[in-house]
């Protein structure tokens, strides 16, 4: 693998120096504003703990700097940088910044960018892609299933599969230094490959990355450390196509990741008084997986589609059972699926969905040092109606309301209730 990748960058090294550069380097600026007001109705805990205000704005807005020249040779050569403007510390912080290759034989991405993928992923259609997309940026629910498991959450922080927001997008380690090549596409058949060498972002071009030698295990009653993730891959493929007045988009992406290393059973299971972890102690054994697949249809302004993604990971569990350390595995499994329809006419559309996700955890402590290992279960459903207006070129005024359920079907330790929510949602997204 090392001597591909070396090959590649001396191949990509080759082409920029094979031609004269004398075409002028063109920049662009852009970026998009995103601005709505929200009201939610928890159903939640009482208590001034868990009290939330009924009313909120929100907002959310980058600036996209672009420069980009091509070649004699036909080959283009540019860089993307994104800066979050609106965040919460009113602070700029950076998003996407990486540079591209492109031509005849397809395109690469070197540094911070979505994966394949995600960039190949097939999106049902919306009521407001802000609120029910294929990314959720907008969220009534609280508490969200996400924050269910503050365990498993230190486990996977380096990664949203298994917590964000109740969306379907396959960026598993989204904000991670990557490289990607997309083939062109060929009758509207498009494939893509990601590398990444672990999780994260590599801060600055001196010294080689820092090695935590992670062993990605959580310790109740200690510290927690988050699993080291190592060898990121993803392919992906998609066709648009169009057949007897209908417009159709199919596709499906895999994602994989290995963990650096695990404690190995004699670790685990020494009873002198040696052993690595303490009873109740328990770390992840696998990296994380995850496919999605997706189809839209579309026909005179209609649009009818449906996607579905699940990762799966799996975690080992340290029980005292009567004074003997024993070693049990359960695998953790989150299960997401969508359909949606919408309407276009002119500047007017309509959508409506309907999401299903549920988590499913085994090798799940019922107490510890008691040897009982519960299985345990969330599931969210969402259901989201609403249209926008176009009032100019990627201006548009948007509403939507969702609405649905927190259901905490647990035989194990998580203690948060059920939760009803309702949402409703103005605003605007200016693309510019």
């Amino acid at each position: 693998m090392k001597k591909l990748l070396l090959v590649s960058t001396a191949i990509a090294g080759v082409a920029l120096l094979s031609s004269p550069a004398s075409a002028a380097v063109k920049m662009d600026l852009g970026g998009f504003f995103r601005g709505y007001g929200v009201y939610a109705d928890n159903n939640e805990d009482t208590g001034a703990s868990n009290s939330l205000y009924n009313f909120e704005f929100r907002r959310d807005a980058e600036l996209h700097a672009n420069g980009e020249t091509t070649l004699d040779n036909g080959l283009t050569v540019g860089a993307h940088g994104e800066l979050k403007i609106a965040n919460g510390s009113n602070s700029t912080l950076s998003d996407e910044i990486y540079g591209y290759l492109s031509g005849g034989w397809g395109r690469i991405n070197l540094g911070i960018e979505d994966g394949a993928a995600y960039l190949l992923q097939v999106a049902a259609p919306s009521a407001d892609s802000n609120v029910d997309g294929l990314r959720t940026y907008i969220q009534a629910l609280n508490p969200k299933s996400t924050a269910m498991d503050s365990n498993l959450a230190s486990l996977t922080a380096n990664s949203n599969a298994f917590f964000g927001l109740l969306d379907y997008d396959q960026g598993d380690f989204a904000k991670n230094d990557r490289i990607t090549y997309l083939t062109p596409k060929f009758d509207g058949f498009q494939a893509g490959v990601s590398y990444a060498p672990k999780q994260g972002v590599t801060s600055n071009t001196g010294s080689m990355a820092f090695d935590q030698d992670g062993q990605g295990f959580y310790n109740p009653g200690g510290t927690s450390i988050t699993a080291d993730y190592q060898n990121l891959w993803e392919v992906s493929a998609r066709y648009d196509g169009e057949f007897e007045g209908f417009g159709f988009a199919l596709g499906g992406g895999y994602s994989d990741s290995g963990i650096e290393s695990t404690p190995s059973a004699a670790q685990l299971t020494d009873d002198a008084g040696g052993d690595t972890f303490n009873d109740g102690d328990y770390f992840l054994d696998d990296g994380i997986q995850s496919y999605n697949g997706g189809l839209t249809l579309s026909s005179q302004g209609f649009s009818l589609g449906g996607a579905y993604k699940q990762t799966k990971t799996s975690r080992i569990t340290n029980t005292d059972n009567g004074g003997t350390d024993n070693a049990q595995s359960g695998d953790i499994t989150a299960k997401t699926w969508v359909i949606g329809a919408g309407y276009d006419n002119g500047p007017w559309h309509a959508g409506a969905s309907y999401l299903n996700t549920k988590t499913e955890l085994d090798a799940i402590i019922n107490g510890l040092d008691s040897g009982n290992i519960a299985a345990t279960s969330y599931e969210d459903d969402k259901y989201t109606v609403g249209g926008g207006y176009t009032f100019g070129p990627g201006m548009t005024f948007r509403g939507a309301v969702a609405w649905g359920t927190f259901d905490n079907a647990t035989a194990g330790t998580l203690t948060t209730d059920d939760n009803d929510f309702t949402q409703v949602t103005v605003g605007a997204d200016v693309q510019f």
